[in-house]
């Protein structure tokens, strides 16, 4: 049986995006140890699934989109940057969500309680709303500098968008990198203060 790397994860607008390449290009250095996420690829993970066997992706769809019915759109903003599981020793570089956040947490924890009663392994921690911009893969004299160039980025507007879709991926990973299929989009339910 095959299986799929799946995710759930909200797709990120172009403004944003624009803004995120700039930051990375501002905070990346040849040689700093930082796997940096290809801008094509920026995500607002909820949920990652892990492998699953190719007969369950319908299931796995029809979940999300129950738990996805009764969230309404929302705007996030995305203000600030920051590291998990902290500046001292950044493993994880981000940028924080501002606003939006609670909207997103309660639609996570309804796909956290979901796919938990039909098998698949729940997070152990908390959700924290963010934008992953890249993982550290290397400790050392470069985490030093990664900082320093961190501190001036630290209250940096990346802009907001409206979540108005969620969508469930397919990741394929070869030697270039991973590639995303998206396998379904679920609209989520406009609001009079959406726009």
């Amino acid at each position: 049986m095959k299986e799929i790397r799946t995710f759930i994860a909200i797709p990120i607008s172009t403004p944003v995006r624009r803004h995120a390449k700039k930051l990375v290009q501002d905070l990346q250095l040849a040689g700093d140890g930082v796997g940096w996420v290809p801008l094509e690829h920026l995500h607002l993970t909820l949920k990652f699934l892990g492998e699953v066997e190719n007969n369950r992706i319908a299931e796995v769809c029809q979940i999300a989109r129950q738990c996805c019915g009764p969230t309404p759109q929302t705007r996030v903003h995305f203000a600030g940057i920051d590291a998990f599981p902290h500046m001292r020793r950044p493993r994880v570089i981000h940028a924080s969500i501002a606003r939006g956040g609670p909207v997103l947490a309660e639609l996570v924890s309804r796909l956290e309680q979901a796919y938990a009663t039909v098998g698949f392994k729940p997070e152990p921690r908390d959700w924290r709303p963010h934008l992953t911009l890249g993982r550290v893969r290397r400790r050392g004299k470069s985490i030093d500098a990664l900082r320093d160039r961190m501190k001036p980025h630290c209250d940096v507007d990346l802009g907001d968008m409206l979540v108005d879709t969620v969508q469930v991926y397919a990741s394929f990973l070869d030697k270039r990198g991973p590639t995303y299929n998206v396998m379904d989009t679920i609209v989520l339910q406009p609001t009079y203060d959406a726009t």
